[in-house]
């Protein structure tokens, strides 16, 4: 009996950061955050069913994302 063919893992980056410095942004934000859901919907793909990425795995991303300046206005929103 043949063998199901077996899962290819595929190996993707995150986007860059979206703000590293004081400097403005690195793409306009509805640019990098296509991006960053490409790399969600890859990464479930990846991972396969039953692995998919849980909202708080993409909180987490998206806030390693950020970069350090997108990081420091993040935290001084109300």
């Amino acid at each position: 009996m043949a063998q199901p063919p077996s899962r290819k893992r595929i190996q993707v980056n995150p986007p860059d950061d979206f703000w590293k410095f004081g400097d403005g942004p690195q793409l306009p934000w509805k640019m990098w955050i296509r991006e960053l859901e490409a790399y969600f919907r890859l990464t479930n793909v990846s991972n396969g069913p039953g692995n998919e990425l849980t909202d708080t795995d993409k909180n987490a991303i998206l806030r390693h994302c950020l970069g350090t300046e997108g990081i420091r206005r993040f935290g001084s929103l109300p």
